[in-house]
């Protein structure tokens, strides 16, 4: 999947950076949907969903490992997950 994100992307920077910030914040998303639906199957589909939207704003975000990045992607994935959460009932 890393590869189809990095496909949107322009600049070798914007892939190294996102490459990182994926690799950093991968897992905590992946936690934090689980948390939420689980179900795995869910999960990795909420998981991606999380990412394109990520990719879609990433000239607005933080392009650092920070709070302020982790708090972006965990809510990111935290909304998808309830909305699908919602959906599922």
């Amino acid at each position: 999947m890393l590869i189809i994100y990095l496909s949107r992307l322009e600049t070798e920077e914007d892939k190294h950076i996102f490459i990182e910030l994926h690799d950093e914040y991968n897992t905590i998303m992946y936690k934090k949907a689980y948390a939420i639906l689980k179900d795995s199957s869910l999960e990795e589909d909420v998981v991606q969903e999380s990412f394109i939207r990520i990719l879609k704003n990433f000239e607005k975000i933080e392009k650092k490992k920070c709070p302020q990045t982790r708090k972006y992607f965990v809510n990111i994935v935290r909304n998808i997950s309830i909305d699908m959460y919602r959906k599922r009932d």
